[in-house]
C-alpha cells in the first residue's frame, strides 16, 4: 500500500528535516519540501523498512525530538572540547581507532548512531555494521566522554528500551 503508517512517519521526519536545513517558511519551500519528502517516503519506505526489521519506534516522535535536542547539546559540548584541545599550549591529542560493540538493534538506529558519532566534533565513525562500530577519536578525553554518552542512551530509549 502506498500510503501507510511507515510512509506517513517517514514523510513527517523527512519534512521536518527539510524545514530545519532550509530554514525558510516561504510557501514554495513548504510545498516543495513536503512534495520531496512524500516522494522519497513513498519510494524508499518499502526498501528501508522491511517487515522483518520493522522498528517499533516509528510513531515515537517525542523520543526522536528528545534525541535531536540531546544531539545538539552534545555537538555544542564536543565543539567546546575540541576548541580547548586546539587552543591549549600543549596540543593534547592522542588520535586512535577504537572498536565499540554495536548496541542498536535496528539498521535505522545503527545508521543514526553512526551519523551522530560523526556529527560530534573530535569523533568519526569509520565503519558501522550489525556487530561493531569503528570510531576514530581525536583524544582520550573524547573517548572517556563517549562511554557515558547521552546520545546512545537517548537512541536506546527511542528504540523502546533502556541501557
Amino acid at each position: 500500500m502506498i500510503f501507510s503508517k511507515d510512509v506517513l512517519g517517514m514523510t513527517i521526519i523527512l519534512y521536518i528535516f527539510w524545514l530545519l536545513i532550509s530554514w525558510s517558511l516561504h510557501w514554495v519551500n513548504l510545498v516543495l519540501g513536503f512534495s520531496f519528502a512524500l516522494f522519497v517516503a513513498i519510494f524508499m519506505a518499502p526498501e528501508i523498512i522491511t517487515k522483518e526489521e520493522r522498528p517499533p519506534f516509528l510513531a515515537r516522535g517525542f523520543f526522536f525530538l528528545r534525541f535531536v535536542l540531546i544531539l545538539i547539546k552534545e555537538i555544542i559540548k564536543a565543539n567546546i572540547q575540541v576548541v580547548q584541545i586546539v587552543l591549549s599550549p600543549k596540543l593534547k591529542i592522542n588520535p586512535q581507532f577504537v572498536e565499540v560493540k554495536q548496541v542498536m538493534r535496528y539498521p535505522v538506529t545503527q545508521v543514526i548512531w553512526g551519523n551522530s558519532i560523526t556529527l560530534t566534533p573530535g569523533t568519526l565513525s569509520i565503519d558501522v555494521d550489525r556487530e561493531k562500530v569503528l570510531i576514530h577519536f581525536l583524544s582520550e578525553e573524547l573517548m572517556v566522554h563517549f562511554e557515558e554518552s547521552p546520545i546512545k542512551a537517548a537512541l536506546m530509549e527511542f528504540e523502546g528500551r533502556s541501557k
